[in-house]
């Protein structure tokens, strides 16, 4: 692999070894005794486990296929294990010392993990004149998104809302400039290029390695926020350590992103920012700004895909 690949493989191997410590350290008391998480510790070892392979082999469709149920099976497991229906922050997210993980943010993530299934599933069988349908598919899930809870990441920096540590407040500021950047060219923009527009480079995107990094970065940004939380809850590691797992984790998983967006020609920055412009002209319609953009790039297929 490249050196940048090189570099960023060490990134997450070196994240995933100084967390492995941890749970190594304790993991009795994390997966095999308690009174609570009977479903949601084995569910947790095994995504914990998936997570870690993806740093060392390269991975296909069954490994892609399992991550994605894995993640939607270990989020509704939480919602249903713990007793935190009635659990409530200062804010949302779980980067404060004091804050625990609410009912509310598991089944909003559940949302995202269907998301993450559906995408990599569409980018694994693109083909033929299925590719629109496809892109709708992996759009599909906003249709639904009122149903489910929307916990805000501007709660948790905005004045009077927002965390006490303004390390914290930085973070989530930075937390939230991530999903716009993910939702409007890595998952919008990358699904309308890759599957309509389709240029020929994209034939062999889900095992790429840019692709690999950036998709090993979003599945595991997408669980360890709440897994080191729990250690710091269960005093297995400072609120010290856990910030900086943190930021190695936003830092690994952002250059991963940048790397992908800069070596694939999957994503087009046309689509993607006129997606990101949708979002704030015409708000809470993902599914109709996504399949308008659809059109628009299946009637400018030719030129899109030079």
């Amino acid at each position: 692999c490249s050196p940048h690949d090189a570099a960023l493989l060490a990134l997450f191997r070196g994240f995933f070894v100084v967390l492995g410590a941890v749970v190594v350290a304790h993991w009795r008391r994390l997966f095999v005794v308690g009174a609570f998480g009977r479903r949601h510790r084995p569910a947790g070892l095994l995504h914990l486990a998936l997570l870690v392979r993806g740093c060392f082999e390269g991975c296909g469709l069954a490994y892609d296929a399992t991550l994605g149920v894995s993640g939607i099976v270990l989020t509704l497991t939480a919602a249903a294990d713990f007793p935190h229906a009635d659990a409530r922050n200062r804010a949302s997210g779980t980067l404060d010392e004091s804050a625990v993980v609410t009912r509310s943010e598991m089944i909003e993530h559940a949302f995202y993990q269907c998301l993450n299934l559906l995408q990599i599933l569409c980018l694994h069988f693109a083909g033929g004149t299925r590719r629109l349908g496809l892109a709708l598919l992996a759009a599909s899930p906003w249709l639904v998104r009122r149903r489910f809870p929307v916990n805000r990441f501007s709660d948790n920096y905005a004045v009077g809302t927002g965390s006490d540590s303004p390390v914290v407040r930085l973070m989530y500021s930075v937390k939230k400039s991530q999903y716009l950047f993910y939702k409007h060219f890595l998952l919008h923009g990358l699904n309308l290029t890759a599957l309509v527009a389709r240029p020929r480079a994209c034939d062999a995107l889900p095992a790429s390695p840019p692709f690999r990094r950036y998709w090993l970065g979003l599945n595991a940004s997408y669980v360890m926020e709440f897994f080191l939380q729990t250690l710091v809850r269960r005093k297995f590691l400072s609120q010290t350590a856990m910030l900086a797992l943190q930021t190695v984790l936003m830092l690994a998983a952002s250059l991963a992103a940048i790397a992908f967006l800069a070596a694939s020609p999957c994503v087009d920055l046309r689509l993607s920012l006129i997606s990101l412009a949708a979002n704030f002209l015409h708000r809470h319609h993902d599914f109709a700004n996504t399949a308008a953009l659809a059109l628009l790039a299946l009637l400018s297929r030719p030129h899109l895909s030079t």
